[in-house]
């Protein structure tokens, strides 16, 4: 199964017990990862089509099986007593989706303070189907300077996969048609396909 080898500049956990036991799983399950992150020391990672709760277990698999030291934000209601610390410790952060103001801000801060980071965010905000993708990832990666990769889930297939970086212009619209497009052949292969 294979696993690809990151560059020196990537963000590490540096926790090999986890990463081990991240592969195992990962082999058990049939899942693999396919292509890789560019050696680049931040990013933000998109994820896309979010339609079931399994992307979170699928995603921390690969992330600790890459010994990723990734951040990402979900609703400030799974951080709730017991699962908050774990969450925390897994990289994430609660974000209150009824508080949209300085979330941009807080994440393009986080970029500044940390020589490596990897910032992953799902596009869609939600699991249920949207006609239009929230914009709040492409506004950190202008505003931290960085590049965008876009990451897959293929359930069929059972594989993880990620896009090459994108570097955004500035042309909102125009750019995330363009990382729209990239997603095209993975339309009818989240874990809920009517939700795409």
């Amino acid at each position: 199964m294979y696993f690809p080898d990151l560059g020196p500049n990537i963000a590490r956990k540096g926790k090999p017990r986890m990463n081990r036991i991240a592969r195992w799983i990962l082999r058990t399950l049939n899942w693999s990862v396919e292509g890789t992150l560019p050696n680049h020391k931040k990013l933000v990672v998109i994820g896309a089509y979010h339609t079931s709760n399994w992307d979170f277990f699928v995603a921390m698999a690969v992330m600790f099986a890459l010994d990723l030291e990734g951040s990402w934000i979900a609703k400030h209601t799974i951080f709730r007593w017991p699962l908050g610390p774990i969450m925390r410790a897994f990289g994430g952060n609660p974000v209150d989706r009824n508080q949209h103001q300085g979330q941009v801000q807080r994440a393009i801060q986080l970029f500044e303070e940390r020589e490596k980071f990897i910032y992953a965010i799902t596009p869609e905000g939600t699991r249920s189907k949207v006609k239009r993708w929230k914009t709040g990832f492409y506004h950190i990666a202008i505003g931290a300077q960085v590049d965008i990769v876009p990451a897959y889930f293929d359930y069929p297939g059972r594989k993880v996969g990620f896009g090459k970086p994108f570097t955004p212009t500035g042309d909102v619209e125009r750019d995330i048609a363009e990382l729209q497009r990239f997603y095209e052949p993975y339309r009818a292969t989240a874990a809920r396909p009517e939700r795409v």
